[in-house]
């Protein structure tokens, strides 16, 4: 994917609405697969990508023509992305840690020698909101535990148990997966 032309952010600064419009259909991509890693809700989907790019407009005065402009744009995504669970009502109970990790099982799927984006995938979906946010921002997107302590309003302590828990439900339903796929290959 190619970064925008510079003259397409001069215009874009100039609040040329073709040019917004343009930009837009560069960053859709990228914007949406940022919030797909930790949305599954449409709805909530379009508000974030929609919010994250007024945001990239807003802010397009701060982007240095020298920086990778993806990068710049998946931080805001992700800043986002943090802000809405930090506003959204039952934020305090997302990140309780009393919360149970379901044991993952499947009895239908079947899996082979090599894993697939789409298992992976649906592995960390299966996790608790809470759990699978802070994993993504960790294993993901690079932050420390301390940036997502502070990001979130939690503790660094509470962002490594959810890290831990995350590790050990994807290893515990990895392991399933593969016991399973083994007492299949077998019979």
């Amino acid at each position: 994917m190619q970064a925008p032309h510079p003259d397409l952010l001069q215009r874009v600064r100039k609040a040329d609405r073709k040019a917004q419009i343009e930009l837009y259909r560069i960053c859709f991509p990228v914007l949406e697969a940022t919030v797909r890693r930790y949305h599954t809700n449409l709805d909530e989907q379009v508000s974030l990508v929609n919010n994250s790019f007024l945001k990239i407009l807003n802010g397009i005065e701060q982007y240095k023509e020298n920086n990778y402009f993806f990068s710049w744009i998946k931080r805001i995504t992700t800043n986002e992305v943090i802000d809405h669970f930090r506003r959204s009502k039952h934020y305090r109970e997302l990140f309780a840690m009393d919360q149970e990790l379901p044991l993952y099982a499947s009895p239908e799927s079947e899996i082979d020698d090599s894993i697939n984006d789409e298992f992976l995938k649906q592995l960390v979906e299966n996790l608790p909101e809470s759990t699978r946010v802070v994993f993504l921002l960790f294993a993901i997107d690079g932050y420390s535990h301390k940036e997502i302590g502070e990001r979130l309003g939690i503790s660094e302590q509470t962002s490594k148990w959810h890290t831990k828990m995350a590790r050990k439900y994807l290893k515990s339903a990895y392991l399933n997966e593969i016991n399973h796929a083994t007492r299949i290959h077998e019979q």
